[in-house]
């Protein structure tokens, strides 16, 4: 009984962590490399997990295979995700620092358009340039 309840467990966790990392991947769009070493392929094996936590897996023969990432077995999940972690964290500290300074940016330039729209709101009513008299010294 114990060993089906550490099954159960098992399984529920990597579900879990299954739907974590699908969560990060898609709403961030990320694609990372994983080491073929991993999946005891030659190391001119080229695998990529896409958002859809799909493995695309290209070999130097041009065989190209894809595989979902809850297929494999804990062990094998285990060395991806201790592989994938480093690369995710790189990505989301460059995408954070991205979108802080686009915001940053953004808040700037909204800023400098209400003052300028006051600016333009405080201005004297002028007389346009086409309506200026000719003779004027």
């Amino acid at each position: 009984m114990q060993i089906y309840e550490l099954e159960d467990q098992k399984t529920n966790i990597i579900e879990d962590l299954h739907n974590a990392l699908k969560i990060i991947t898609e709403f961030l769009s990320f694609s990372v490399n994983i080491h073929p070493e991993i999946f005891n392929l030659p190391s001119d094996a080229n695998i990529v997990l896409l958002p859809n936590l799909e493995l695309n897996i290209k070999l130097s023969n041009g065989k190209t295979e894809t595989k979902k990432f809850i297929d494999y077995s804990p062990e094998t999940i285990t060395k991806i995700i201790e592989y994938i972690t480093p690369q995710l964290i790189g990505l989301i500290q460059t995408q954070k620092t991205y979108l802080t300074e686009k915001i940053t940016f953004l808040r700037a330039a909204t800023k400098q358009l209400n003052v300028l729209s006051q600016l333009k709101e405080n201005l004297p009513n002028k007389i346009p340039v086409t309506e200026i008299p000719e003779n004027i010294e």
